[in-house]
């Protein structure tokens, strides 16, 4: 398993987060806000910025962390506001995403990234059947893009969105069928949505997995759900990345912070230490 950072969590400043990152010697990064901005929306300029700063670090950009997909899906209930964080991205209509993934394929292209992070619509509602095929029917095109492109899109199972667990984004998936859409594990999001978080769902979207996100989450109450550093929380990661070797995972790991205890940048350091450590106790 390979270490990467989502840079954002350490600092917005690319330059300073790649610092960062490199004393502790991790040389992927994920990229979601680069210089105050969202990467599904920098311009020529702040993408040769960002392709300079990597390549005279010795770091490798692996996957764009994109909010594709994170608006309402048409024909499903809606609140009429966004239900979970853009992280600095402007909310665009569903009509507005496949122009949205062309541009991030493009900013790939240019980083040299092969995976771009996505999600299931904003949830508004119960997931049901019907739900699942609409979301399945509206991935068959990005699907097809990404193939074209030698892209690999990843969905992330997200509370704020349909597919929140391993089971449901596995199920989602396979009735996408596409060799081109592939999982981000994120077993805290399965805690911040305060539902299981056991063998059997992590066994459902292994054989789905392609990346894997890197927090800790917990709650005190229902619906009262939030992110701490790493080891203070219910996920078990000694265990997760137990599973995650003896099933042959052999992709990136990217530090997902989130939590903010002590400074944005201490809880980063903080729980980057402690995900090289288990790495390194389970390698």
């Amino acid at each position: 398993m390979k270490p990467a950072v989502i840079t954002d969590e350490i600092d917005q400043n690319l330059d300073r987060a790649l610092d960062v990152m490199l004393e502790y010697g991790v040389r992927n990064a994920e990229l979601r806000q680069v210089y105050d901005c969202n990467v599904s929306a920098v311009d020529a300029a702040a993408v040769k910025r960002v392709k300079r700063a990597a390549e005279d670090r010795g770091v490798d950009i692996v996957c764009l962390s994109s909010p594709f997909y994170k608006t309402d899906l048409p024909g499903a209930p809606s609140s009429g506001s966004d239900a979970g964080p853009l992280h600095g991205a402007a909310a665009q209509g569903f009509d507005e995403q496949i122009a949205m993934l062309r541009r991030l394929i493009d900013v790939s292209a240019e980083l040299g990234a092969s995976l771009i992070r996505t999600f299931t619509f904003w949830k508004h509602g119960e997931y049901t059947e019907d739900i699942e095929e609409r979301i399945a029917h509206a991935y068959r095109e990005p699907a097809r893009i990404a193939a074209d492109a030698g892209i690999r899109l990843l969905i992330e199972n997200e509370p704020s969105c349909y597919a929140g667990t391993g089971r449901e984004v596995a199920r989602l998936i396979e009735r996408i069928g596409s060799d081109a859409v592939k999982a981000v594990w994120d077993p805290a999001n399965v805690v911040y949505g305060q539902q299981p978080l056991d063998r059997a769902d992590y066994d459902a979207i292994r054989p789905h997995i392609a990346h894997v996100h890197f927090k800790d989450a917990c709650y005190d109450a229902p619906g009262a759900s939030r992110c701490v550093l790493a080891g203070e929380g219910f996920v078990d990661w000694p265990e997760q990345f137990r599973w995650l070797q003896q099933d042959g995972y052999d992709g990136y790991v990217a530090l997902e912070t989130h939590s903010t205890q002590g400074g944005k940048e201490a809880a980063s350091r903080n729980c980057l230490t402690t995900m090289l450590r288990l790495l390194e106790e389970t390698s």
